[in-house]
């Protein structure tokens, strides 16, 4: 699926977006299941996995070894597997016990050791952090990785890990305003000298609720127009358009493609790995729109372990029409919506057994099993 010439093998960060692309474009989660499988046998004495694997050589990523759990939280809503998951919980406390050994009084964490690896946005893609090993995009990937692990551990594991990981994480959500937010800029910083400002931290700072509701929109306008902050590659863009979604803004999903359009015109076929001067012409890692139509644009998202219940929040422009067919574990998701007059019309289909909800500007309306017909004002 990715670099079949210059890498030629399976990387942590990489593989997170690749997975959840195969689970909404084929709606088979096996091979997002075997990644998972075969990065957990990488796991060393010290509590990180290899950043790549399988390998012959040794190479340590910090950051990838917390998206594997993200990618085992994503595994889990939309496949559930419950006895997978409790097989590999395990795991993923080791990883988060390498970082919960490194938190400081203060609440915060000690940049890692190994490849600080974030974006090849920064210089060797190292996001900045200070003498004493402050980084903000380092306590917000540990938060991050805190939030989906509380939930892995409400579905499959043991009240005792979820209880330690929500006291980190609300040390962390202390502690991070305080030490990267600059008032003057309304912005989050990249290390506290206030010297560093990247989308990058903002974004997380989004996705991890530390910002919400207006302030989160702001947040991320301000993010996607102010060209001072070091801006994302392709790859990062996955997690920006994640941040737009968080911060309420998925209608303009469609206006912030401009990286893929431009590729478009230059006649690739397959994805560069940051620019159309990449060392490798073919990185599935920037095919993140792929999931992001459905995810976003049609607004296609499980809201339940093993997509039990589903939540649907289309970003329908007056006058546009969708149509998409979403696959799940028990058939598919249908949507063939039109807004026209300020009127929201159509049917969502949903499979036998599974319910969930449409998200509107005035408010959630139930959806069945079945056919689901609507004719709603928008305001």
């Amino acid at each position: 699926m990715d670099c079949p010439y210059y890498e030629e093998s399976q990387f942590g960060g990489d593989t997170r977006v690749q997975a959840l692309i195969s689970y909404v474009l084929f709606g088979d989660a096996r091979l997002g299941k075997n990644a998972i499988e075969q990065f957990s046998w990488s796991l060393n004495s010290e509590g990180f996995l290899s950043a790549r694997y399988p390998t012959n050589s040794t190479y340590y990523i910090p950051n990838y070894s917390l998206y594997w759990i993200g990618m085992l939280h994503d595994y889990m809503m939309y496949a559930g597997d419950q006895a997978f998951i409790r097989q590999k919980l395990p795991v993923a406390r080791i990883l988060l016990g390498y970082f919960l050994d490194r938190l400081r009084e203060d609440g915060t964490v000690r940049r890692p050791d190994y490849h600080n690896f974030v974006d090849w946005a920064f210089p060797r893609g190292e996001a900045p952090s200070d003498d004493n090993g402050y980084a903000a995009l380092v306590d917000l990937h540990l938060l991050l990785a805190l939030q989906w692990a509380m939930e892995l551990e409400t579905y499959a594991g043991d009240f005792h890990y979820y209880n330690q990981y929500q006291s980190a994480a609300e040390g962390l959500i202390e502690a991070i305003p305080k030490y990267y937010w600059n008032s003057s800029r309304q912005l989050y910083t990249d290390t506290p000298e206030g010297i560093h400002y990247s989308t990058h931290t903002n974004h997380l700072a989004i996705l991890t609720g530390i910002v919400q509701g207006e302030a989160a929109a702001q947040l991320m306008r301000r993010a996607l127009t102010d060209t001072t902050l070091t801006q994302p590659t392709v790859y990062w863009q996955f997690y920006q358009f994640e941040a737009l979604r968080a911060a309420g803004l998925g209608q303009e999903y469609l206006d912030n493609l401009g990286i893929w359009k431009t590729m478009l015109r230059a006649g690739v076929t397959t994805w560069p790995e940051t620019t159309l001067r990449s060392r490798s012409e073919c990185h599935a890692w920037g095919a993140s729109p792929n999931y992001h139509l459905y995810a976003i644009a049609a607004g296609v998202k499980p809201a339940a372990p093993g997509f039990e219940a589903v939540r649907v929040a289309p970003q329908l422009g007056e006058d546009q029409t969708l149509q998409c067919t979403h696959p799940h574990p028990r058939g598919s998701i249908g949507l063939k919506l039109t807004l026209k007059d300020g009127k929201l019309r159509g049917t969502i289909e949903l499979p036998a057994g599974t319910t969930g909800e449409l998200i509107t500007e005035t408010g959630a309306i139930e959806l069945t099993t079945g056919t689901n017909r609507l004719n709603l004002t928008k305001h």
